[in-house]
């Protein structure tokens, strides 16, 4: 740590240990107080919605099909139509071997290695106050399963190291629920089972096997054989923490190609999303006032108002579905899984939004809500 310049590292003994996070069994541990967390998903639209306001055009939803240079262009044909550029950032994580192999023969292979975490409840986030990290396993290349506290007040656990042969295979099992609570109750003897309310898991690209360690460093290069294509390779964790290093790098070598100007009028904040439950009661009393919707409640379990849904399905980025909904307001991340405000939110995507309740998607393209109403089924039979 300290030869990588991490400052204040202590060396903590259990006495010391138990001072700092009461309900840990270790017999010593290195204490790093510079540490920090975010919230991944926040951090991600909060950039991606502060691009749009520079003028940064997404294509939600568009799958590139064919990529490859003629007369020093990049010609990009994409289920959405054919777009042409100058540079092109192969930053297609699991993906990323499928680009460059449409213009040259990658010398990589990428090995899907799937996560799996677990989420605790709110009322368990007295457990722990600071991350948590077990000494690192050795030959697979991961952390190990590890205890986190997210700035919603939710606790994780994991993730698990699992190499895998399809790169979309998402799926959360109950062994390895099983296997991380064992892990997770090791270092936290108190964690009871039924502190968990859900589950998900994400594949990390690895540019080595199981067989070769599971390690192998970020590749962030100008190809050798297509030139101003502009390859991240293997951005698995630390990616998050290292995003910003990694913009700055990619910046370099994209300057180094063609002239960039600074944008004069370039919107360096985003205001910030309103939180009902946050507010004090007068803020709340004002809100409701200037608007009524935000005083009805449609998720019970994170107190999220019809008003903080509107305003999620209002990003300027366009994505509306429920996914969108729930990373931005938290409508449907309580306990009871958006039983309670899931109707709640189809209605105000269908009444506010003119959106037909048969398109409406949990997250991808595939994943339609909806496939006939009840009164049309029973008709038919």
């Amino acid at each position: 740590g300290e030869s990588n310049g991490v400052p204040r590292l202590e060396i903590l003994d259990e006495a010391l240990v138990k001072k700092k996070e009461k309900n840990i069994s270790c017999r010593g541990a290195l204490w790093v107080p510079t540490a920090g967390i975010t919230s991944p998903y926040q951090l991600t639209i909060a950039l991606a919605e502060n691009a749009v306001e520079n003028d940064v055009k997404f294509l939600l939803e568009t799958k590139v099909v064919g990529l490859k240079k003629q007369a020093q262009k990049f010609f990009i044909n994409t289920t959405k139509g054919e777009f042409l550029a100058d540079v092109v950032v192969n930053a297609a994580g699991m993906f990323c071997r499928d680009i460059v192999a449409m213009l040259e023969e990658p010398d990589f292979n990428v090995y899907p290695c799937r996560g799996e975490y677990l989420v605790l409840d709110k009322a368990y986030s007295w457990l722990v106050r600071s991350m948590i990290y077990p000494v690192p396993p050795k030959h697979i290349g991961v952390l190990g399963v590890h205890i986190t506290p997210t700035i919603e007040g939710n606790i994780l656990l994991g993730p698990s190291a699992e190499f895998i042969t399809e790169a979309e295979d998402i799926r959360t099992t109950k062994g390895m629920m099983i296997s991380l609570l064992k892990h997770a109750k090791e270092i936290v003897p108190l964690l009871p089972d039924n502190a968990v309310i859900n589950a998900y898991s994400g594949i990390r690209s690895k540019l080595a096997s199981a067989e070769n360690g599971g390690w192998a460093d970020f590749r962030i290069e100008e190809s050798g054989n297509t030139p101003w294509l502009i390859n991240l390779l293997g951005i698995e964790s630390p990616g998050l923490t290292a995003m910003p290093a990694i913009a700055k790098e990619v910046t370099g070598i994209i300057v180094g190609l063609i002239e960039l100007k600074e944008k004069s009028n370039f919107k360096s904040n985003r205001t910030r999303v309103n939180r009902f439950s946050e507010l004090s009661e007068t803020d709340r009393a004002k809100m409701i006032e200037k608007d009524s919707s935000w005083g009805r409640v449609v998720c019970r379990c994170e107190q999220v108002t019809e008003g903080e849904v509107i305003d999620a399905l209002s990003n300027p980025l366009g994505a509306r579905t429920l996914s969108s909904v729930k990373y931005r307001c938290r409508a449907g991340m309580g306990r009871c899984h958006g039983g309670f405000c899931t109707p709640h939110i189809v209605r105000i995507m269908k009444d506010n939004f003119g959106m037909d309740v048969m398109d409406i998607k949990l997250k991808s393209p595939n994943s339609t809500l909806f496939t006939g109403r009840v009164r049309e089924v029973h008709e038919n039979d």
